[in-house]
């Protein structure tokens, strides 16, 4: 893998599930040129992180019970000048209305079952 040039590469992940952030963030660490600002449980706490710590990119849940990752994603596309990219578990409308309304492109991960709460 190459040197990085310049300062690493940002990330943020949101996810209302803390084995899938905790999972996110110890593969992301073995990239010399990426660094995990931050983590969020919700929406609300998404947008709070991402403005303290200004991420080049953010790993974002479509599906949280406080406010959806497509609103949170149009609120920072809207107030910052985030890198366009999403994520989703699902595969769903949801999914669909992210890709034409909000960011793009949209990833689509595999579907994981949700904990019961």
């Amino acid at each position: 893998m190459p040197e990085p040039i310049g300062e690493s590469i940002r990330v943020l992940i949101v996810d209302d599930i803390a084995e899938f952030r905790e999972n996110i963030r110890k593969l992301l660490q073995f990239e010399k040129d990426i660094e995990v600002v931050g983590a969020a449980r919700t929406g609300q706490e998404g947008l709070e992180v991402a403005r303290a710590t200004r991420p080049h990119v953010v790993i974002m849940d479509i599906n949280m019970p406080d406010m959806d990752g497509i609103s949170v994603t149009r609120e920072l596309l809207r107030t910052s000048s985030l890198p366009r990219s999403s994520s989703s578990r699902f595969r769903t409308s949801r999914t669909t209305c992210a890709r034409r309304c909000g960011p793009a492109p949209a990833i689509l991960s595999p579907s994981l079952p949700r904990p019961k709460s």
